[in-house]
């Protein structure tokens, strides 16, 4: 089951990029050092994620190299150095919009992996690493805004692109996926990789009612007590926040993506705090009950369940998460509450109202908002 929703996994591309159109390109070339004398390969993602060799070459003692390319179709591409046989082949993806004239990239092999490459000529090349080097080189940017930049790219295939790089068919995106769709359509209507993005929608939007068919919490329904323990040891009940909108925000500190929307979530509480607005946040950070099952030793177990409270408690410190309600029963997945509510992946957000009633789940960005200003 998914437990990780916003996953930032670059160099395992799950890429449905359909390129297939043929248009005009050019001489391709660069220097790439510490490859000298090693192949060099040009890969392309065609329909259904179906790689396909365009060229290859071999690296010259000085680092040089060029693919005689005369026509680029549009779409995803990957360069390989080195031979299949390799333990570590290092490999650059990057995207091509077909109307390249002469596209020049030099770097070292060894920062493929982080994207640390100079493309020169290609607009949308510059554009997909503008996005992705910061992430690979570990920079922990706010969701929304990493929405924003995919959604809004300037290309449409660096937007297909990146969304199924970095949103992974994720039904929580399925309006983000909608929105591409649509400028696919517009912009190569008819072509074969708008038509199978459509299909991956499709997939998508069913998974999604799947979803919603399995939640055990549903909008307009009464929200379920809670009552857990706070850092304190001293139980903290959800319904003695009835009266104010409350986000019950389900998170842990090992979670890249809870991290990457906390910053969201602290501007909206530190907006609205004083018109009735807070959070109630439950960490699934702890030990769960088959790792304290291998754990014979009771002093271990003890210094284990206070190293991953103190990671919780930093968390929440570095995050400045300032509202008072933070609890946990440091059991990780098996928490009781994730359990009831129907958890199996975070983040993962319930929106009440003032009257104890589910308003929206899993709402984000300006939606949320939204759901807030309305229930306010």
């Amino acid at each position: 089951m998914r437990r990780i929703y916003f996953t930032l996994l670059i160099l395992a591309v799950s890429s449905s990029l359909i390129m297939s159109c043929s248009a005009g390109g050019g001489l391709l070339q660069g220097n790439f050092t510490g490859a000298a004398n090693q192949p060099l390969k040009l890969v392309h993602y065609g329909q259904n994620n179906m790689p396909t060799d365009v060229a290859s070459t071999t690296i010259g003692a000085n680092g040089d190299w060029k693919f005689d390319v005369k026509e680029l179709k549009p779409g995803f591409y990957r360069l390989e150095v080195g031979k299949e046989d390799q333990n570590v082949i290092p490999r650059l993806y990057t995207v091509f919009n077909g109307k390249e004239k002469s596209i020049k990239i030099t770097g070292n092999v060894a920062d493929f992996p982080k994207s640390g490459v100079n493309i020169e000529g290609s607009d949308a090349s510059t554009e997909f690493l503008s996005v992705i080097k910061p992430l690979a080189e570990g920079s922990n940017p706010d969701r929304e805004v990493i929405i924003k930049q995919v959604v809004g790219a300037k290309d449409v295939l660096v937007s297909m692109a990146l969304s199924n790089i970095l949103f992974r068919g994720m039904p929580d995106f399925l309006d983000s996926y909608k929105i591409i769709g649509e400028r696919l359509h517009k912009e190569y209507p008819d072509s074969d990789y708008d038509k199978t993005y459509k299909e991956m929608i499709a997939q998508i939007s069913q998974a999604a009612q799947v979803q919603d068919a399995k939640e055990k919490i549903k909008v307009g329904m009464e929200a379920p007590e809670i009552s857990l323990p706070d850092p304190t040891g001293k139980n903290i009940k959800l319904s003695s926040l009835r009266g104010k909108v409350v986000l019950v925000d389900f998170w842990a500190s090992w979670c890249g993506p809870c991290r990457r929307a906390n910053p969201h979530v602290v501007s909206l509480y530190n907006k609205y705090k004083d018109k009735g607005f807070t959070v109630y946040s439950i960490s699934l950070d702890g030990v769960d009950e088959r790792t304290k099952a291998r754990i014979s030793d009771n002093k271990a177990l003890d210094a284990k369940m206070a190293e991953e409270k103190k990671k919780w408690l930093d968390a929440v410190a570095a995050d400045q998460l300032a509202w008072p309600n933070h609890v946990s029963e440091l059991k990780k997945w098996d928490t009781s509450t994730a359990q009831e509510w129907g958890v199996d992946a975070i983040p993962r957000t319930f929106l009440i109202g003032k009257d104890g009633k589910i308003a929206a789940i899993n709402a984000q960005g300006g939606s949320l908002e939204a759901e807030i200003q309305k229930l306010l």
